[in-house]
């Protein structure tokens, strides 16, 4: 093999990494959470939504992991500038989140966190944050994840994508 060749094996395989990273953070974050707060003796460890964990134990986790992926969704570089202006975005907007929180209504329990200043805008900074994230997932796995990877590293990825052709065809539509 090629140094050449071994060098673009290792750059595939640290773009497919930084992938599949960003999707499990954001999968294990809300399990991650309720186990959190449940292993550190919280007697209301099912909050009301998932931005109510700022104000818990698992405060440090929430912040943290959200600003992880933040970053890393700033730092990706996409197929095309489509995805990373998204890619950017949606870091973007995972800081909104994190750095905003919702409003204390609602939270169960004694609060780990107390805000001293909190303004009645952050909510709409936070809750616009979070729809337009969300909405940026969508975007991702509707649109951008389902375009064809023809030519671009077509060895690595052609079985790989058959396979999310035969599963994720049928549920979008297409």
């Amino acid at each position: 093999m090629s140094t050449e060749k071994k060098h673009n094996d290792d750059y595939i395989i640290s773009y497919l990494l930084l992938r599949q990273f960003i999707g499990i953070l954001g999968l294990i974050l809300p399990f991650a959470l309720l186990l959190g707060n449940k292993l550190l003796g919280c007697d209301a460890w099912l909050q009301p939504s998932i931005s109510h964990y700022y104000y818990s134990y698992m405060h440090i986790a929430f912040v943290g992991v959200l600003s992880v992926l933040g970053g890393f969704l700033i730092t990706y570089k996409g197929k095309s500038s489509l995805e990373n202006r998204v890619s950017n975005f949606s870091g973007a907007f995972a800081f909104g989140v994190a750095i905003f929180p919702t409003a204390y209504d609602g939270f169960k329990e004694n609060h780990y966190i107390e805000i001293t200043v909190w303004l009645d805008w952050f909510k709409y900074i936070h809750f616009g944050s979070a729809g337009l994230l969300f909405a940026c997932f969508a975007f991702f796995c509707l649109k951008i994840f389902q375009q064809s990877d023809a030519g671009m590293f077509e060895a690595h990825f052609d079985d790989k994508k058959k396979l999310e052709i035969k599963y994720t065809k049928p549920v979008v539509g297409e």
